[in-house]
């Protein structure tokens, strides 16, 4: 009986291994294709909070919350939806400060009693530390100082709603990019 498994299971392993490429055989290597990651990016720039659709290639990356199971992320998101839909991108604002209660509070006002806060966003300041990121102090160089602040609709993930303190991802307003106004 013995005689009979060991041609058998050498047979199988031969044939297994029959289909892999010899040592000296090239292999051909592809380029990864960058342009998915680019249209991903275009694409995000161009939704609004209308759709909340982001394209198959980021949900594999960032993982949202599903609005459906969260009422009050649903609320918020509609509320930042109107917050900022007519503000300008540029606009050019006076940074206020911060402040940390129940939440992270990023705070700038502009003309007409525009108030902004942008604690949840997915912030990207550039050169200028606007406050300690262990501490919450503001930055004295910055505090009380106009910038134009250009912002967009970002992957976010922040503490959320009314005090439940909830970890959750969505699209948001976030800071891409702050350029001082020198007085």
């Amino acid at each position: 009986m013995n005689k009979l498994i060991l041609p058998i299971i050498s047979a199988i392993l031969l044939g297994a291994c029959s289909g892999a490429p010899a040592a000296n055989e090239n292999i051909e290597m592809v380029a990864i294709d960058t342009t998915i990651e680019q249209e991903t990016e275009t694409q995000l720039n161009e939704d609004t909070l209308d759709t909340l659709v982001i394209p198959d290639e980021l949900a594999e990356i960032v993982e949202l919350t599903d609005l459906n199971d969260n009422a009050a992320l649903a609320d918020y998101i509609d509320y930042m939806k109107e917050a900022m839909e007519n503000v300008t991108n540029p606009v050019r604002v006076k940074y206020v400060g911060c402040d940390f209660g129940d939440y992270f509070h990023l705070s700038f006002t502009g003309a007409n009693d525009l108030y902004l806060d942008f604690g949840d966003g997915n912030n990207d300041f550039g050169a200028y530390q606007l406050y300690d990121h262990l501490t919450f102090e503001d930055n004295p160089a910055y505090l009380d100082k106009t910038f134009d602040l250009y912002w967009e609709f970002k992957a976010s993930s922040f503490y959320c709603c009314e005090g439940e303190m909830e970890n959750v991802t969505a699209i948001i307003p976030s800071i891409v990019k702050l350029e001082l106004i020198q007085d």
